[in-house]
Formats: structure tokens, C-alpha cells, sequence
């Protein structure tokens, strides 16, 4: 069986913070496409205080997309 696995880092500098809101909304959509396609893994990562666009808060993230999602983990 193959798993299919998802990886977010979200890593860009220069972002403004409406293009960052876009960027989080299409993982949550891209998340919720695998979860359409019979699900697999999603993994986050995490760096605090970085200026160039890496997630400081994965946790939240993940609440968001098992709140959007039943057969990703």
C-alpha cells in the first residue's frame, strides 16, 4: 500500500503578511485534497523568530487541518 505524504515549511522571505494567509489557506486546501483522495501524512516544521516565512506555530496548523480532514494524520 502507498502512503502519500505531504511536507509544509511555508520557507519564502519577503512575504507579505496577505500573501502568508494565502499560502496557509492553500495547505489547508491541499491537505483537504489528500483527505478527498483517501488520505496520508502531513509533516510541519517549525522555527521561531525566523524573518523569512518558516511556520512558528505547527501545532496550530495541525489543529487546523484535522479540523478539515478525516484520514490524514
Amino acid at each position: 500500500m502507498a502512503l502519500t505524504m505531504m511536507r509544509f515549511n511555508c520557507i519564502q522571505p519577503g512575504l507579505e503578511p496577505n500573501e502568508m494567509a494565502d499560502r496557509y489557506n492553500a495547505m489547508l486546501d491541499m491537505a483537504q485534497a489528500l483527505d478527498e483522495l483517501g488520505g496520508g501524512m502531513v509533516t510541519l516544521e517549525e522555527h521561531h523568530g525566523a524573518e523569512n516565512g518558516w511556520s512558528s506555530s505547527p501545532l496550530t496548523m495541525a489543529a487546523a487541518i484535522l479540523s478539515r480532514t478525516k484520514n490524514v494524520s
